[in-house]
């Protein structure tokens, strides 16, 4: 954490004692940039000016948007020029700086009076017309005696376009409301006589409580601490509901969804909250889900039923333990094994790994995905079951998310290459003139095919995450075909809570996590780096790892070092952090992380 000081003329000689960039060209981009040294301070005495420091990194990706967009403008090159000293300096060439500025990410923007006080302090990319306007707040408080100046949080950019799918300020203000009203303040969950577990309003919590909002990380806590009343005690697995306004009269069936489900949520509040009893719910989603719902060639079996005894209830049996169940028998298990099933279930069992580094969910996950691969697909997408000639958006998407999400847990390209295959497919068959992607490819009787919310919602984050991984606009405009649909109030307000559409229209407007291990694939500490990426919180985010042996990333936008060890680099809210080579230290800095947009 950076403490807050005073830089006298004589403190910042003997801290730049020798200490020159590698050389800022002049006019670059127009701007007259300056070097880090005592002739910049000299120059902004005399001229009476601020210095703009703005200290860079060859590999930082908006570092690059900074050139390509705020430097380009001909209005912001004509105030550096004339209105400040600018100096350009490169982290690697000059350590002093970026150690006292390494909290504030790459790129770092500093202002600093001629007498050396600091006005402003920015963190990351600033697009230009909010740039001028922290021009304009500097100059304010660069005089004698004023005070030093704070400039504004860089949030996420304003939503903005996206071919009409943006979700008007109005539609998302009355989607958090019911967000809010949905929430059972007693119980936990949705506010309604079954209790399961909604993984959308969940997430949304999650999300929000990794923002400051104590309140959601209080609403998050009581929903995942009261649905563990939904896990099987004995055999693993989550029971779909429960009645009465309560958690512990459970219906006893045991769902795919509902599992996949349990470990995409459970996998994201270990992550974030680090308490070992949901891990033990995820763990016991897992158990289940090998012991009892894995064929021996590796797929899944759908579902198992709730009764023993179809039409009888079978909460006496389901009271015993292992021994008095299996002499009873045991309650039928649908063996048909379906892409969707598998798709969820693949993508479950990433995420889990992800989090938790428990190698058994990767490999029963590997083996399901191997196994959809060789028996149900169908060209470039899949089938629902073997011998099915109709083709259904839940297959592919479900199928889809599980390649990304295989290739975010291993990242191994193969998976990508399967993932984009898979949602140009979907685009292909499924997508909707007027919005929206339809549950099947062609139409059955006089019937057109639905147009399924969830599933929807579903394709907009994955079309948007996957544009992010691939650097392939086709997808972005995927993901906007589905938020035309689900933007229309008449979608959007139809249940009791659509904290999914808010999820998926945030994410559209602004950049996921980034973050990345160079180095290569066989070295230890490279994977121990990756490690430490995929243990962080949070389902949006892009996790790769580059050996360059391999040649260039799919999505080729940030030009990393060739440095001589594997390095892991990080980048949020426009700024990336230093690269790091040691696991520890990476560890450390995504701990104490503390996004510090403003100087406090």
């Amino acid at each position: 954490m950076m403490m807050r000081s005073t830089l006298s003329l004589v403190a910042a000689a003997a801290w730049l004692a020798g200490g020159a960039t590698a050389g800022a060209a002049a006019d670059r981009d127009g701007i007259q940039w300056r070097d880090w040294n005592e002739a910049a301070f000299t120059q902004a005495r005399e001229a009476n000016r601020p210095i703009y420091l703005y200290l860079e990194a060859v590999w930082c990706h908006w570092c690059h948007v900074m050139d390509q967009q705020t430097f380009a403008r001909e209005a912001v090159v004509e105030r550096l020029n004339n209105e400040f000293i600018p100096v350009r300096a490169d982290h690697d060439a000059v350590p002093s700086l970026a150690d006292r500025y390494r909290a504030w990410g790459w790129p770092a923007q500093i202002w600093i009076a001629p007498d050396g006080r600091e006005l402003v302090k920015r963190a990351g990319y600033i697009p230009a017309d909010e740039f001028n306007a922290v021009l304009d707040r500097v100059l304010s408080a660069g005089g004698p005696g004023q005070p030093v100046a704070a400039a504004e949080a860089s949030g996420p950019p304003a939503a903005s376009g996206l071919d009409g799918s943006s979700l008007p300020v109005g539609l998302r203000a009355r989607l958090m409301d019911k967000h809010l009203r949905a929430h059972d303040d007693r119980n936990g969950g949705l506010d309604l006589a079954q209790r399961f577990l909604d993984p959308d309003s969940v997430e949304l919590d999650l999300q929000l409580a990794r923002e400051g909002d104590d309140q959601a990380a209080d609403r998050a806590r009581q929903t995942l601490d009261a649905a563990m009343a939904l896990i099987d005690p004995v055999w693993g697995g989550a029971y779909q509901y429960s009645t009465h306004g309560v958690w512990t009269r459970p219906h006893y069936e045991k769902i795919m969804r509902t599992q996949a489900a349990f470990l995409r949520i459970y996998s994201q509040a270990y992550a974030q909250f680090g308490e070992p009893r949901y891990r033990q719910t995820g763990r016991a989603v897992v158990r289940y889900l090998d012991e009892f719902l894995r064929s021996d060639e590796g797929a899944f079996f759908a579902s198992q039923d709730a009764d023993l005894n179809p039409g009888t209830k079978a909460h006496d049996f389901f009271a015993l333990d292992d021994a008095g169940r299996r002499a009873r028998g045991m309650p039928r298990i649908d063996r048909q094994r379906y892409a969707q099933h598998n798709g969820m279930a693949i993508e479950g069992l990433a995420l889990w790994y992800a989090a938790t580094g428990e190698s058994r969910a990767l490999t029963l996950a590997r083996d399901a995905a191997s196994w959809v691969q060789a028996n149900l697909r169908q060209g470039e997408g899949y089938v629902h079951q073997a011998g099915d000639r109709t083709l259904h958006l839940a297959d592919n998407l479900a199928m889809a998310r599980a390649w990304l999400a295989l290739y975010a847990a291993t990242a191994e390209r193969e998976m990508l290459a399967r993932a984009v295959s898979t949602g140009a497919f979907i685009l292909q068959h499924f997508r909707q003139p007027s919005g929206g992607y339809s549950g099947a490819a062609d139409t059955v009787g006089p019937m057109a095919p639905s147009i399924d919310t969830d599933d929807n919602i579903s394709a907009a984050r994955f079309f948007n995450l996957l544009a992010r991984y691939s650097g392939q606009s086709r997808f972005e405009r995927g993901a906007a075909v589905a938020m035309r649909h689900l933007v229309r109030p008449a979608v959007a307000l139809d249940r009791i809570d659509e904290s999914g559409i808010i999820l998926a229209a945030d994410e559209l407007h602004r950049p996921p996590v980034h973050a990345t291990v160079v180095g290569d694939s066989k070295a230890p500490v490279a994977q121990a780096l990756f490690d430490v990426l995929l243990r962080q919180p949070g389902w949006y985010r892009r996790l790769e790892w580059w050996d360059r042996s391999e040649g260039p990333l799919m999505h080729d936008d940030v030009a990393y070092p060739n440095l001589p060890q594997p390095a892991g680099y990080y980048c949020e809210a426009r700024r990336c952090s230093a690269p790091q080579f040691e696991p520890a230290a990476l560890k450390r800095l995504l701990e104490t992380r503390t996004s510090p947009d403003t100087e406090s």
